[in-house]
Order: structure tokens, then C-alpha cells, then sequence
């Protein structure tokens, strides 16, 4: 008898998953369709749902906002680098690339509804220590006010924004990524060099 329960529990998890899984996907849908407005309505409809069953998975819209935020973040790959300094940043952000080339426009679009919203200022700066922290080798000749900069500098070369910048210009492929690269390599040699020509 327990055996049976268990298994009902665990089904019915995986069909409240389910649910939960199909209300954000029909949320992303409806940022990316362009429609200004964003409700529980039209969330409920494209998700074959009920609004009641919308607020039975989330508290409020806001709620199904923030689950399609972390949603296509995870799809368009939310990994750190496996390796330290420039090159590790530069293949997460190629890969990033890559990954949002091949994602349906109306992904792309609800990416630029959801990149509208300013960032906190513990969240921007929590992203410069992180990138300052990954580039410390790369950036030890610079002062302390330059690798700042630097890293506000690449904070924004790293951020959702440029695949949406790509995106808009279509270089969400091969090229795309390849100016990355070259991008962010030749803003690091030229902070490298004027770092050295001060030195002297």
C-alpha cells in the first residue's frame, strides 16, 4: 500500500511539473509574441490551463515572470567558465552565442522584453567582482581603477544584451562569435599594453 502511494506521489509531482513547465513556456511565448500586454489570461490560454491552476503554481505574474527569466537564461546557458582568465570567458560567451542562434526568434524576443529590466546595483556589481576575479591574471598590470573599468567594460560584452545586439544585426552564428573573441582579445591586449607603457 505505501509502495502505491509513493508511486501516486511521485506522478503526481511529475504532473505538477508538467503543468508548471507548460504555464512558463506559454509565459515565454507571450513576451516573444510582441503583445504589449502581459496576463494570466493569455497565459492560461496558450498553456490550456485555467487561471485558477496558473495561481495554484505561482503566487502572482510577477512570479511567472521571474520563473520565464530563469527559464531562458538556463537555455541559453548559464555555465561558468571551466577554465580561468579571458579565454574561459570567451568560450562560455562563443557557446552563449551559438546556443541563442539556434533558438526560435520568439525565444530571442522574449529575451529583449526580459533584458529591458535594469539590473540591481548588487547584481551589477557582483557581475564585475565575478569578471574581475576571472580575468585577476590576465589584468594584474592595471590599476585598480582601470580593471574596474575594464570589467564594467566586459560586464556589458558578457551580458544578455549583446546576443540580442547579434541577434538584431544577424551575427547570432559562427561570426558572431568569432567578433567576440576578437573583441574582447584586443581590448585586453590594449589594456595589457597601456598597463606596461605606464610601467616605463
Amino acid at each position: 500500500m505505501k509502495k502505491t502511494r509513493s508511486y501516486d506521489n511521485r506522478r503526481r509531482e511529475a504532473q505538477a511539473q508538467e503543468t508548471r513547465d507548460r504555464i512558463v513556456d506559454a509565459a515565454i511565448r507571450v513576451l516573444g509574441s510582441g503583445n504589449a500586454a502581459f496576463t494570466v489570461p493569455q497565459i492560461a490560454k496558450l498553456s490550456k490551463v485555467s487561471a485558477a491552476t496558473v495561481y495554484r503554481h505561482f503566487a502572482d505574474k510577477a512570479a511567472v515572470l521571474a520563473a520565464a527569466r530563469v527559464a531562458i537564461r538556463q537555455r541559453f546557458g548559464t555555465e561558468l567558465p571551466n577554465r580561468p582568465g579571458l579565454a574561459g570567458l570567451i568560450q562560455v560567451q562563443k557557446a552563449n552565442i551559438l546556443r541563442a542562434g539556434r533558438a526560435p526568434d520568439s525565444l530571442m524576443r522574449a529575451l529583449v522584453v526580459l533584458a529591458s529590466d535594469q539590473l540591481t546595483r548588487d547584481e551589477i556589481s557582483a557581475r564585475h567582482d565575478w569578471i574581475a576575479q576571472v580575468l585577476d591574471e590576465d589584468l594584474s598590470s592595471l590599476s585598480e581603477g582601470e580593471t574596474r573599468r575594464f570589467a564594467q567594460l566586459m560586464s556589458i560584452v558578457f551580458s544578455s544584451s549583446l546576443p540580442i545586439f547579434l541577434w538584431r544585426s544577424r551575427l547570432l552564428n559562427e561570426d558572431g562569435a568569432e567578433l567576440v573573441e576578437w573583441m574582447a582579445s584586443t581590448l585586453v591586449a590594449g589594456m595589457k599594453s597601456k598597463g606596461e607603457g605606464d610601467d616605463n
